[in-house]
């Protein structure tokens, strides 16, 4: 069994899990860009995709990798996943947590956390947590009015978007955006 199959048949539902396509992006993204720095904002199989870069692009490819969930819960069930695969769940924290120790710029981040209301609510902190030259995806752009309000924030900064629909699209229509900053 796959670790996407395992991990949508045992731990989260294949509609909450981050879609394959949108995990084979961001190893594609990371295999290009090698970030060295990744913010994943929404733990769960993403958290298992960054960890297992450093085996997926090998070549001494060590990034650091922040995983970041507004739920307590949560957070257990992506540490008990990881650990399960012996991928280590250190820097898994919860929002509250990532938000004292002001860490950042990031040059890589995947923003899938919490509701849309958390997610617009955020937004603004989440992109000043970019580095002038890094990139978020943002995920769940099905949702209009999550996609209007990012749009809309996004164009007052002059930011570049590039849709992503085409390799990130899953079957139950969701897709993603990458910013670059």
């Amino acid at each position: 069994m796959s670790a996407y199959e395992e991990y949508t048949s045992k731990v989260s539902s294949e509609i909450m899990a981050i879609s394959l396509e949108l995990s084979v992006f961001c190893i594609l993204m990371c295999d290009m860009m090698r970030p060295q720095k990744i913010l994943d904002l929404g733990s769960g199989f993403s958290s298992y995709i960054f960890r297992s870069l450093p085996s997926i692009i090998g070549e001494g490819y060590q990034p650091i990798i922040w995983s970041v969930d507004d739920s307590t819960e949560w957070i257990n069930e992506t540490k008990t996943f990881l650990s399960s695969h012996d991928i280590p769940s250190d820097s898994v924290i919860t929002w509250d947590a990532f938000v004292r120790q002001n860490l950042g710029p990031f040059d890589l981040m995947l923003y899938d956390l919490g509701g849309f209301e958390f997610r617009k609510e955020n937004l603004n902190r989440i992109i000043k947590l970019c580095d002038k030259n890094g990139m978020i995806i943002f995920d769940d752009m099905h949702s209009a009015e999550f996609g209007r309000y990012l749009n809309k924030t996004l164009k007052k900064i002059n930011c570049t978007c590039f849709d992503i629909r085409y390799y990130s699209k899953d079957k139950f229509g969701r897709y993603s955006q990458l910013a670059a900053f």
